[in-house]
């Protein structure tokens, strides 16, 4: 999938999630989900930092070949 096409991807899943929440009010953000212990709020804040780093990596050149750790990626975190 090409750069392009992932900015879509990304672009189509927000558009999506802010149909769901836009409606929802304070009492609406702190209703529980399926998540144990998560509440809406809290899962957008995760959802939306994801999307930020997803965002920085897609714009972001690669020092080199990716890696074949995967956990290797999320060290600086």
């Amino acid at each position: 999938m090409s750069a392009i096409r992932q900015h879509e991807a990304l672009a189509q899943a927000h558009d999506g999630i802010s149909a769901v929440v836009a409606p929802l009010d304070d009492a609406g953000l702190q209703r529980p989900t399926r998540c144990q212990s998560w509440l809406v709020a809290d899962l957008l804040f995760h959802v939306l930092c994801d999307a930020q780093q997803a965002l920085v990596a897609l714009a972001s050149p690669a020092p080199g070949p990716a890696g074949v750790d995967p956990q290797s990626a999320r060290r600086c975190w």
